[in-house]
């Protein structure tokens, strides 16, 4: 594929299974990496409406951690639709991971009021995922010692996503804010063994 690239580089279908070529070599390290992220690139710079190449390239990105580029690429996927939840979920993704919190709350604040002002019709698994971030965020914030509002976001993300396949992942992660609460320190046994109660009940 590489040889056949370098007379014809603009032969998208040829780069769509270059690239997926170099992100099935394993160990997955860091030259095939970065030919993969080029070929992708070059994917998007021919045909930006290509999902799976936004795709990959956000899961690439992510997994190196270059948040910078994660947020750039969300960032065109949103201005070619603006519509694409799942692309401004990862900006907020890539936000929090540049150390922007306020700047991602915000985003993701918009994200869950545009999704609940489309009621009835849901978008379940980015409104999830939307809230499930929003909680981390507070939680990890060593400057907020109230934790409790990191719970009210996980208890709108089960009630929003209630008896469909994708509460699995609501109840998962407030199972888990119950039992990391149910570690810190300085709280009474009798506390310690609610949130273990509340965290095996979800």
């Amino acid at each position: 594929f590489q040889e056949y690239l370098g007379r014809n580089p603009d032969d998208i279908e040829v780069l769509r299974k270059y690239a997926k070529a170099r992100i099935s070599v394993r160990p997955l390290e860091g030259p095939n990496i970065m030919q993969a992220i080029a070929g992708y690139r070059r994917i998007l710079q021919l045909d930006p409406l290509d999902q799976t190449a936004y795709e990959e390239l956000i899961k690439l990105y992510s997994f190196i951690g270059n948040f910078d580029e994660m947020a750039y690429i969300a960032r065109n996927r949103i201005d070619a639709d603006p519509n694409d939840w799942k692309a401004t979920l990862k900006l907020a993704e890539a936000l929090y991971g540049q150390n922007k919190k306020e700047e991602a709350q915000e985003t993701l604040d918009k994200l869950i009021k545009d999704i609940d002002a489309l009621r009835p019709v849901k978008h379940i698994e980015e409104y999830v995922r939307a809230c499930g971030l929003m909680s981390q965020i507070i939680y990890n914030d060593v400057t907020i010692e109230d934790k409790s509002e990191a719970l009210i976001w996980l208890n709108q993300a089960v009630k929003y996503a209630e008896d469909t396949p994708e509460s699995v992942e609501a109840l998962a992660s407030r199972a888990q804010y119950y039992r990391l609460l149910s570690q810190t320190p300085g709280q009474s046994a009798e506390d310690v063994q609610k949130n273990m109660d509340l965290a095996r009940i979800d």
